[in-house]
């Protein structure tokens, strides 16, 4: 007869002021009671009925101010005998609840609280490797609607410890498409929160790290791969095994298509150059010879790309204009270029470096990425502007142990490379304007290129005043400012 009534009650077209009527302690009692029942048919009979009045705030309220009703909806989740049907209601009234769910109440209402609690994030987690496959998906998309929505929630899933290898598992089952995007996006999330470089689970670590990459390159699905290179570039550092499986051909491959093709957004160029950025991390000398093959559209990157894009793209760009002497005679040997003598190095090669072209994966001279570089020097965005300042520095390191042109000359051209950028202001800028630790990286370069001969009067006094300006700043400033004006004066 309740199974009856509650079924009933699921398919009446209710108004506000019955649904009211319903609202009190005995009503709620009941709902749990048939909640808990062995019997199915009342069990999904009671779930329909508490879903249809979900849509009625004061009883969904009530719901939530006691735990009984969620503790009784997470009961029939966790029962492995619960027919599949009324598992997937019971998803469906939690998933609903957390999203309709405001602000203010997820730390407020027991019911909420209880849904967060550790031990039952730790219980979903647990359960979704032994799962069925349509379970697997619910099971993920209940803890990505907790993640994105509560941040008790968020935090309990990152210190877990065993979280990221439940997820990653769950990669690798690759089942069906739901489960495997689900699984992506809960990792998506939890990376761009976790606070170091995302560990891998051992002991298939490298069975993981396959699976993401065959997303990267094989995925048919935008939002997947975009997903698929967050992650990579947020893969631990140092581990020789993700090193050696990343420097494959497939990666790099997959990654120039992702930013050589056009009409993509914004956000995944910016993933796709933070997984180039983490493939370039202790890469061998044949895999920075490939990288320097995308010079071309990264330099483009610097001038049309969002923030985050010109910053990784001058990141990228500053590892491979500083890469090592035995890269360079790799590149040498894949390049067959002839060494010329340092005289016609400033007519045939570049303006600065002697013998770039052996000296360097790419030059940012003959790359055309000088003037981009200037524009991104800005004050009011401190992280892209040191990335920038940082990439031209390496105008100055020719790379080269025993250089036949003297340093003094090499610099000097170095220097006039910036100032005919029209480089000297924004830095400038920069040392008046920028938080402390930009002004540091500033000050390194304009050091380096305030003596050049095209540096304007008024520009030289600018930065005597702010040099006695800096003064008043922290040890490290102070002391660099009184050297220079010592020798300004």
């Amino acid at each position: 007869m309740r199974a009856f009534m509650a079924e009933e009650l699921a398919n009446m077209q209710l108004t506000e002021a019955a649904a009211s009527n319903l609202n009190n302690e005995n009503f709620i009692f009941h709902m749990t009671v048939m909640l808990t029942s062995s019997l199915p048919a009342s069990q999904l009979a009671s779930l329909k009925c508490v879903k249809r009045l979900m849509a009625f705030s004061g009883i969904r309220i009530s719901f939530l101010s006691t735990v009984s009703i969620v503790s009784a909806v997470l009961c029939i989740i966790m029962d492995t005998a619960t027919e599949q049907q009324s598992r997937n209601e019971a998803f469906d009234i939690l998933i609903s609840l957390i999203e309709t769910s405001q602000t203010f109440e997820q730390e407020s209402y027991p019911g909420l609280l209880r849904l967060y609690s550790s031990s039952n994030i730790h219980n979903l987690l647990e359960q979704i490797i032994p799962s069925t496959p349509d379970d697997q998906g619910w099971l993920l998309r209940l803890l990505l609607a907790m993640f994105q929505k509560s941040d008790t929630a968020r935090d309990w899933i990152i210190s877990d410890g065993k979280a990221m290898n439940h997820l990653f598992s769950a990669l690798n089952l690759d089942k069906n498409s739901e489960v495997r995007f689900n699984a992506l996006k809960l990792v998506y999330c939890v990376t761009g929160n976790y606070p170091n470089d995302v560990p891998l689970p051992p002991p298939d670590k490298e069975t993981t790290l396959n699976s993401i990459i065959a997303i990267l390159t094989k995925s048919c699905i935008s939002e997947e791969v975009s997903i698929a290179a967050n992650i990579i570039s947020h893969l631990p550092r140092g581990d020789k095994t993700v090193d050696a499986v990343l420097q494959s051909s497939t990666v790099l491959k997959a990654i120039n298509a992702l930013i050589s093709h056009a009409n993509k957004s914004n956000e995944f160029l910016e993933n796709a150059l933070g997984a180039l950025l983490r493939c370039i991390d202790q890469s061998n000398s044949s895999f920075l010879i490939q990288v320097g093959k995308l010079e071309p559209v990264i330099v483009q990157m610097l001038s049309t790309g969002s923030s985050l894009v010109k910053l990784r793209a001058a990141m990228i760009l500053t590892h491979l204009a500083r890469c090592s002497p035995e890269s360079s005679r790799s590149l040498l040997g894949a390049l067959h270029f002839r060494q010329p003598s340092w005289k016609n190095v400033f007519l045939t090669h570049c303006t600065v470096h002697e013998s770039c072209s052996l000296q360097r994966v790419i030059c940012l001279v003959k790359a055309g990425a000088v003037r981009p570089l200037v524009d991104m020097v800005d004050a009011m965005n401190p992280v892209a502007a040191e990335a920038a300042l940082r990439a031209l520095e390496t105008l100055f390191d020719n790379g080269n142990p025993e250089p036949s042109v003297p340093q003094s000359m090499f610099n000097a051209v170095a220097a006039g490379t910036i100032v005919e950028n029209k480089g000297a202001a924004p830095i400038l800028e920069v040392l008046e304007r920028g938080p402390v630790p930009l002004k540091k990286v500033a000050l390194e370069l304009f050091e380096k290129i305030y003596k050049h001969s095209d540096i304007t009067s008024g520009e030289l006094e600018k930065f005597k005043a702010i040099l006695f300006y800096l003064l008043n700043e922290e040890d490290e400033l102070k002391k660099k400012a009184k050297v220079l004006l010592t020798e300004l004066f």
